[in-house]
C-alpha cells in the first residue's frame, strides 16, 4: 500500500516572506510562516479560537511570484507535503550544579561544565501549489491600477479630453442627372 502526505492550509501570512538565492544561476527559495485559525467550543460552550502556525518553503518560479504578490496578512491557500527537518545545535558549555545548588567541581577544583549539543526537529510545509484567497480587488500590475480602469499615459496631460465630434451640417444634394431614353443608341 502507498502512503499519502498532503497538507492543504488556508491562512494569513505572519510577515512578508523571505526570498533567498536571487542569483539567476540558482533556484530561488522562499521561506515564510502562515497562521491557520480554527474555532471550537470549550466545555462551557464558549467559542474559542485556536491558531496553528506552519513554516513553509517554496522553490523556483512559484517562489518569485509568491514574493512579488504576497505581503503580511495576505490570505493564501497552500498545498504541499510536510517534512521533518533535523539539525543539531553547536556544542555549548553549560555549568553543572548539584541538587542543593553547589557547583560540581572537576579534578582540578574548577567548575565542571558539560558540553551539550541539542538535536532539534522542525516540521515544514514544502509547497507544491498556492493560490490567492484575498477578496481585495485585483490590480493590473503593469500599471498599478485596478483592473478595468485605463491608465493615463505618462506623456499626456491629465487634463486632455477629446472634443466631441459635431454632426456634419446638412448640405443641399444635387439632383442626379436625367438621361433621355430616346438618346440611347439602339442595338446595345
Amino acid at each position: 500500500m502507498g502512503n499519502l502526505n498532503k497538507i492543504m492550509v488556508i491562512g494569513n501570512l505572519a510577515a512578508k516572506p523571505t526570498l533567498f538565492n536571487q542569483d539567476p544561476n540558482k533556484k530561488p527559495m522562499l521561506t515564510g510562516r502562515i497562521a491557520a485559525n480554527d474555532y471550537y467550543k470549550d466545555a462551557a460552550g464558549v467559542k474559542q479560537k485556536r491558531t496553528t502556525w506552519f513554516d513553509f518553503v517554496i522553490f523556483g518560479k512559484r517562489a518569485l511570484s509568491f514574493f512579488e504578490y504576497m505581503d503580511k496578512g495576505s490570505t493564501v491557500y497552500l498545498e504541499g507535503d510536510m517534512r521533518e527537518e533535523v539539525f543539531n545545535s553547536n556544542l555549548k558549555a553549560y555549568p553543572c550544579y548539584y541538587a542543593d545548588g553547589q557547583p560540581v567541581l572537576d579534578q582540578n577544583g574548577q567548575h565542571f561544565q558539560a558540553f551539550i549539543q541539542v538535536a532539534r526537529k522542525q516540521l515544514k510545509l514544502y509547497v507544491s501549489d498556492w493560490k490567492f484567497m484575498d477578496s481585495k480587488p485585483q490590480t493590473n500590475m503593469a500599471y498599478g491600477v485596478p483592473v478595468g480602469t485605463l491608465p493615463t499615459p505618462q506623456n499626456v496631460a491629465a487634463t486632455f479630453r477629446p472634443a466631441p465630434v459635431a454632426a456634419a451640417p446638412a448640405t443641399a444634394v444635387a439632383p442626379a442627372p436625367v438621361f433621355a431614353v430616346n438618346n440611347m443608341p439602339t442595338g446595345v
